[in-house]
């Protein structure tokens, strides 16, 4: 008996330290001059990242591990040297959403300003992205936008 309460009060610890947030994402493709929006959801915790778009069966987990891709059918599994683009996002989430400075200074060089902050990627990430720049209110991201060298663009705004 003693056992079962002490794995609820580690489901219920663990359940109240994960972060929800939900947003929308406005990705625009130069190439197509065209816009296009979904939303979805992040469920972050101290270890582990979980991704899932509205009207997608599939979900991405981020822990350090491993990245995962989950449906209801099936479970891949790929290390982080074989999915380079979901770390560096799931790191840039991570230091951005819990105001981790060693986490972004990892693959950006961080310029606070007044108003907002911006990311200026290393050397590796240089050849893709030009810059990130990002806004939060306390705790809530009022935007994040990434800017491609290709001239595509991507927005994120926390919805609650």
């Amino acid at each position: 008996m003693r056992n079962i309460f002490f794995y609820f009060f580690i489901f219920l610890t663990t359940y109240s330290f994960a972060q929800e947030i939900h947003f929308k994402e406005i990705k625009y493709i130069f190439a197509l001059d065209s816009e296009f929006s979904k939303q979805g959801s992040l469920k972050i915790d101290d270890k582990k990242i979980q991704l899932k778009y509205q009207g997608d069966s599939k979900s991405v987990l981020f822990d350090p591990e491993s990245i995962s891709f989950i449906t209801k059918e099936n479970k891949e599994i790929f290390t982080h040297e074989e999915q380079q683009e979901y770390t560096i996002f799931f790191s840039l989430v991570q230091g951005v959403f819990n105001n981790d400075i060693k986490k972004l200074q990892e693959n950006f060089t961080l310029k606070i300003q007044k108003e907002e902050n911006l990311l200026i990627p290393n050397e590796y990430l240089s050849s893709i992205i030009e810059k990130i720049v990002y806004k939060k209110d306390k705790e809530k991201l009022v935007y994040l936008h990434i800017y491609f060298l290709n001239q595509d663009k991507i927005k994120i705004v926390q919805l609650d």
